[in-house]
């Protein structure tokens, strides 16, 4: 999932009455907006104008809505407005502006054959009223509302006085205006609004379903019904950016590239640049940056994305060091792509990737470097200085190769080596071997670990040798894990018992948290082992609370093995060795996560963001439930949202439903 609320608005919302555009300027320094909307007569004239017809006159419905990833996981519901009809589709304008369900559509459309009901608005806006007030009032002194409230209660407030609730709709927009009075980048509610109409822009050039130019249109009209809106000046750069592309596609269409067979090295790299501006790419973790390869452990929720490795950034990154110099051009490109990222110092705002910062995604990965800008100059901008870096390396790195600078690098223990490693391995197997491994005794822990992990993928018979002594001399448990990794597709046996060894040594220690160590857990949750299971079974309840959850929390995404292969969180599940082994290991990891259904700690101060449910203060029994549910869909049922008894109820039944199948008498429920 996208981290950071996105909000959608659909073309025609853009017609703003252009008078307002003078009135209202920016923010004061310390975050006050310079004009606050307290009229509300005169703030919803205003709003009336901006194109949601359907808040005033449209049914109030509630649509059941999907996840863009795993539609079988998600059951949840959206709020909104019922507009027009037409040809299979109903615009639905939600409480929050945007677009019902799903954060990957920039349309406010939604399928006619989605299930909706209509709702009592009124029994709904009094509820909405209620929550907002109650969460303003638990901390009086220092509140700071999200903009995603903001609008609800604006848009909660206009519809009430459509609908001749007046007495609520002055309290809901009396709420909204608080918000103006908060700390930070507190701003009018116009601004909020402008907000909204200014993500939808940067959506709609994520979005590889919308054509440009509709992007283009909206942002000149962004700019000129918006005047007082901060992002003036990226919209208006923005307006230049399009045409300039908008031209260059026109110029293509008469003189098209040709197939990219046909094409000599030098040309194809330069189509691939060209092409870059349609590259798709998503960010689902702060701290983190874009997914442009469609890699497991990046992409949402570890979905390798279907097609990734014909688009042009995979292909760029598969021609190394030959495309380096065109990608060190393409460090001016400005150009926009179909890549968003998140900034994370900005409220989790959402931007678009121009090509340049997709070049220097695919540079890195190219080459294993950081480009780490050692004395930043704070009066250049980043992508000036970063260009810099990356020249001044290239001078060094193009006389020597790419070989040598990799095997130079390992040998030498740079920062950058276990960087350097899996790229040796890839591109250069047979010296990989000699140089790891003659690299890792001089390694530290953390170097060790990631040089054993490259092994992994090198086809060598005597990558066991080497991966057996540190198994068993390994400096720290995560060096002997790496090496168990190593080892699990030849010498299975060995290596889980290695790893069921220090399990257990690491239990009786003094320290538990030693244990860190979800890794380790995992690594035996999927050997398809029963009594590697039970080994993480076996005093498990004595673990730190925290411990146990994240144990849990492994096990929600790893299929039972041997499904097929796909990429996951977490480690690979080994196929257990026979059918009767198979049983034995899914009733030995059912029976772990049945026996923490009673495990009521609770996790102070978590959040979980997943792609189902997001969550907070989550109990290891919860964790329980949600990864029962996740692995045996057809079994049990557990639902995280609602009241404590709500999930109590559901824990209970899911223990019942274990219960049963194990020949037990249930438990008596409430």
């Amino acid at each position: 999932m996208r981290l950071g609320r996105t909000a959608c608005l659909a073309a025609i919302g853009l017609l703003l009455a252009g008078a307002y555009g003078q009135t209202y300027g920016g923010l004061h320094q310390d975050g006050e907006p310079l004009v606050k909307d307290s009229d509300q007569a005169t703030f919803f004239a205003w709003f009336d104008t901006l194109g949601y017809a359907p808040i005033v006159s449209g049914r109030f419905v509630q649509i059941e809505t999907w996840d863009p990833v795993h539609p079988e996981w998600r059951h949840d519901f959206s709020f909104g407005f019922q507009g027009r009809s037409d040809r299979g589709t109903l615009e639905v304008v939600t409480t929050e502006l945007d677009s019902p369900g799903s954060q990957w559509r920039t349309e406010r459309e939604i399928p006619a054959t989605k299930r909706y009901t209509v709702v009592d608005f009124a029994h709904w806006a009094h509820d909405t009223f209620e929550k907002h007030k109650g969460q303003r009032e638990l901390d009086s002194e220092r509140f700071e509302m999200d903009p995603g409230a903001v609008l609800e209660l604006v848009v909660t407030a206009r519809a009430c006085a459509a609908r001749g609730l007046d007495d609520l709709a002055a309290k809901c927009f009396h709420e909204a205006t608080l918000a103006q009075l908060g700390y930070g980048n507190a701003c009018s509610l116009r601004e909020d609004i402008a907000n909204v109409a200014y993500e939808s822009c940067v959506l709609t050039l994520d979005d590889a379903s919308q054509p440009r130019g509709r992007a283009l249109g909206l942002f000149r009209a962004f700019v000129k019904r918006y005047g007082f809106s901060s992002w003036i000046p990226e919209s208006t750069e923005a307006i230049k950016t399009l045409e300039r592309m908008d031209a260059a596609d026109r110029a293509r269409t008469s003189h098209p590239a040709g197939d990219l067979s046909t094409l000599n090295l030098h040309d194809r790299i330069a189509e691939l640049i060209y092409r870059l501006q349609d590259q798709v790419g998503y960010q689902t973790s702060v701290p983190g940056g874009p997914d442009v390869f469609g890699d497991a452990w990046n992409s949402p929720f570890g979905i390798t994305r279907a097609g990734a490795e014909r688009e042009p950034a995979t292909m760029l990154s598969r021609l190394g060091y030959a495309a380096v110099p065109q990608l060190i051009q393409a460090l001016s490109d400005n150009r926009f792509t179909r890549t968003s990222g998140i900034a994370r110092f900005e409220g989790g705002r959402e931007y678009n990737c121009p090509v340049w910062r997709v070049a220097e995604i695919i540079l890195r990965r190219i080459t294993s470097n950081g480009f780490e800008i050692k004395t930043p100059d704070e009066s250049k901008p980043y992508q000036v200085q970063l260009k810099a870096a990356v020249e001044a390396w290239w001078q060094e790195a193009k006389p020597l190769g790419e070989r040598e600078v990799l095997i130079r690098g390992i040998r030498s223990q740079a920062k950058e080596a276990y960087w350097y490693a899996p790229r040796l391995v890839e591109g250069y197997p047979k010296e990989a071997l000699g140089v790891i491994a003659s690299a890792l005794p001089k390694a530290d822990a953390y170097m060790q670990e990631r040089l054993i992990s490259s092994l992994q993928n090198l086809h060598d018979p005597n990558v066991a040798a080497v991966a057996r002594t540190y198994l068993v001399h390994g400096k720290a448990l995560e060096v002997k894990l790496a090496a168990a990794h190593v080892l699990a597709p030849t010498h299975p046996s060995l290596a889980v018992d290695a790893m069921r060894t220090e399990w257990e040594r690491a239990r009786k220690s003094r320290n538990p948290g030693v244990l860190g160590e979800r890794d380790l857990a995992a690594f035996l949750l999927s050997s398809g082992r029963a009594d590697a299971v039970r080994t993480i079974a076996d005093g498990f309840r004595a673990l730190p609370g925290g411990l146990r959850f994240e144990v849990l929390q492994s096990m929600e995404f790893q299929p039972l093995p041997p499904e097929t292969p796909s990429q996951q969180w977490g480690p690979t599940p080994k196929p257990p060795s026979s059918p009767q082994a198979r049983i034995a290991f899914e009733h030995a990891i059912e029976d772990l996560l049945a026996s923490e259904l009673s495990d009521t700690d609770v996790q102070k101060g978590l959040q979980v963001f997943d792609p189902d449910d997001s969550y907070a203060d989550p109990r290891v029994c919860d964790e329980a439930g949600i990864a029962l549910a996740r692995r045996w869909p057809q079994k049990y049922r557990f639902h995280i949202a609602g009241p404590m008894s709500t999930r109590d109820q559901s824990r209970l039944e899911c223990l019942n439903t274990w219960r049963i199948s194990r020949g037990l008498s249930p438990v008596s429920t409430p």
